[in-house]
C-alpha cells in the first residue's frame, strides 16, 4: 500500500471513528424512555447515566498523552476502540440498573480514549480542513443515532436492545479496522529542535488569567446546553407534550444534523466577521432558541 492510499484508508477509518462516537449519543436521547421502562428508573436517573459516562470521559482526557506516549498511537486506538466497545456490551446485554451505569463508565473511558487517539493522529497528520471535517462526521452520527432507534423500536417493533446491537456490530467493524492497520497509525518523529526554548508555563499561572475562567464557564454552560437539550427533548415532546415519536425523533436528528452544519458554516464565516462578533451572534440566537422553547411550553400548560 502506497503512501497516498494509506493516507486515504487512515482518514476513512478516522471518519468511521468520529461516526461510531456520535451514534450513541444521539441514538440515547430516543432510546431513554424505553431504558426507564426496562430498569424501572425516573427521568432524573439519566443524569446519573451520563454522568458516569463523563467520568470514564474525563479520566482518559487527563491521562491520553501519557498512554499515548507510552503504549503508541496504533495500540492506543486498538485499545479505545476495544473498550468502548466493552461498554457497549455491556449496556445493550445490562440485566439491572447497577450494570447499566457501570457499563456507561467502560463506554465513556473507550470513547475518549477513541475521541483523544483520533484527534492527536489527526493533529500531527492531517490539514485543518481535513480536521473539520473529521468533527463533522461526529455530527453525522448524532443524527443518525434518533432514526436509528425510531426505525429499531417503533417501526420494526423490537426492543431498544436491539438498536444497540446495531452500535455494537458497527463498533465490531471499527475495532477490527484498528486492527489491520495497527502499524499504520505513526505520529511523525520530530526531530529537529527549536532555536529558542519556549518559556515553560505552569498550570497554576493560567488558573490565574480571568479570560481562562471565563472561557471554561463558557465552554460549562456550552456542554450543559448541549447535552440537555440533545438527551432531554425526546422525553420532554413525546412525554410532556404528547407529540409523535416520529416526529420528535425527526426533528432531533435535524437538531443535531444543524450542529454539523454550525461546524462548517463557522469555519467558513467566522474570519469575515471576526470571532468577538461572531461569538455574541452564536449566544444571541441560542438564547432565542431556548426561549422559543419555553414560549412552547407556557402555550402547552
Amino acid at each position: 500500500m502506497d503512501e497516498k492510499t494509506r493516507g486515504r484508508t487512515l482518514l476513512a477509518i478516522a471518519f468511521m471513528a468520529f461516526l461510531a462516537i456520535g451514534l450513541p449519543n444521539g441514538a440515547l436521547n430516543v432510546a431513554w424512555i424505553h431504558m426507564q421502562q426496562s430498569f424501572g428508573v425516573s427521568l432524573e436517573s439519566l443524569g446519573v447515566l451520563l454522568g458516569a459516562t463523563t467520568v470514564g470521559r474525563l479520566v482518559m482526557s487527563f491521562y491520553s498523552g501519557r498512554i499515548i506516549a507510552w503504549m503508541t498511537i496504533g495500540r492506543f486506538l486498538l485499545a479505545g476502540s476495544a473498550v468502548m466497545l466493552a461498554g457497549l456490551l455491556g449496556m445493550t446485554t445490562a440485566s439491572s440498573w447497577l450494570v447499566l451505569v457501570v457499563a456507561a463508565v467502560v463506554f465513556g473511558t473507550g470513547g475518549g480514549a477513541l475521541n483523544a487517539g483520533v484527534n492527536t493522529f489527526a493533529a500531527a497528520r492531517f490539514n485543518s480542513s481535513r480536521m473539520n471535517w473529521l468533527h463533522a462526521w461526529y455530527g453525522v452520527g448524532s443524527a443518525l443515532g434518533p432514526l436509528l432507534v425510531t426505525v429499531v423500536v417503533i417501526d420494526l417493533g423490537q426492543d431498544w436492545r436491539w438498536a444497540y446491537a446495531v452500535l455494537v456490530a458497527l463498533q465490531i467493524l471499527l475495532t477490527l479496522a484498528f486492527l489491520t492497520t495497527l502499524n499504520a497509525w505513526q505520529l511523525e518523529n520530530r526531530t529537529e529542535q527549536p532555536t529558542t526554548a519556549a518559556p515553560r508555563v505552569r498550570a497554576r499561572d493560567t488558573l490565574r488569567l480571568g479570560m481562562v475562567w471565563f472561557g471554561i464557564t463558557l465552554f460549562f454552560l456550552h456542554g450543559g446546553i448541549q447535552v440537555g437539550t440533545g438527551q432531554l427533548s425526546n422525553s420532554l415532546f413525546v412525554e410532556g407534550r404528547g407529540i409523535d415519536a416520529r416526529v420528535v425523533a425527526t426533528w432531533i436528528s435535524v437538531y443535531w444534523a444543524c450542529l454539523t452544519a454550525g461546524r462548517i458554516f463557522t469555519g467558513l464565516f467566522v474570519e469575515r466577521v471576526g470571532n468577538a462578533l461572531f461569538l455574541r451572534i452564536s449566544m444571541f440566537v441560542t438564547v432565542i432558541g431556548a426561549a422559543l422553547v419555553w414560549c412552547g411550553m407556557v402555550r402547552k400548560h
